[in-house]
């Protein structure tokens, strides 16, 4: 049929498992009829987190962004690794090869392969930067150091993008039911 495909982003975890209690993130996709699938956003947050402190909820993600979990699907981002132009030369960004890096994909391939679209949603090169410097740090370089916010986009750009072999692991999409 004709129609307008249904998609969310990301449905917060409070509200599947309040609408389908007991059941997967992936179940309520199925449940509530969305047409396409992508992966929850937390789970950017939660590969290679270092607590800082457990009671409190503040640790470091794969991005040496330290953050805070305060229960809500994306942890707020406290402060980035990011403080001068010279940190950038020593940054390591996450490898986009790392084990578990894909794992969401692979779970909606496995799931929903030919059936719904699969979404899969990386950073782009406002938001990284925005995180690695912090969003007022960002703003500010715009304008006052026009080259460090390049430099932290350029590198969030080198991440971006696991590869080719993505899309045909996720399937033909003009071919899904």
């Amino acid at each position: 049929p004709d129609r307008v495909p249904m998609l969310e982003w990301s449905v917060a975890a409070k509200v599947h498992d309040r609408l389908l209690p007991g059941g997967s993130y992936y179940d309520f996709i199925e449940w509530i009829g969305y047409d396409a699938v992508a992966p929850r956003f937390g789970h950017y947050y939660s590969q290679g987190v270092d607590w800082i402190d457990e009671g409190k909820r503040i640790f470091v993600d794969s991005w040496g962004v330290k953050r805070v979990d305060t229960g809500e699907d994306i942890p707020y981002p406290i402060e980035g690794p990011i403080k001068q132009p010279a940190d950038l030369d020593s940054y390591p960004p996450p490898d986009p090869h790392a084990d578990g890096v894909l794992a969401p994909l692979l779970e909606m391939v496995a799931r929903f392969k030919d059936t719904k679209a699969i979404v899969y949603i990386t950073r782009d090169a406002f938001i990284n930067p925005s995180y690695l410097r912090g969003v007022e740090n960002l703003l500010i370089d715009f304008i006052e150091n026009p080259d460090l916010a390049q430099s932290a986009a350029d590198n969030g750009i080198t991440f971006i993008g696991p590869g080719s072999n993505v899309l045909e692991m996720a399937g033909n999409k003009v071919t899904a039911k």
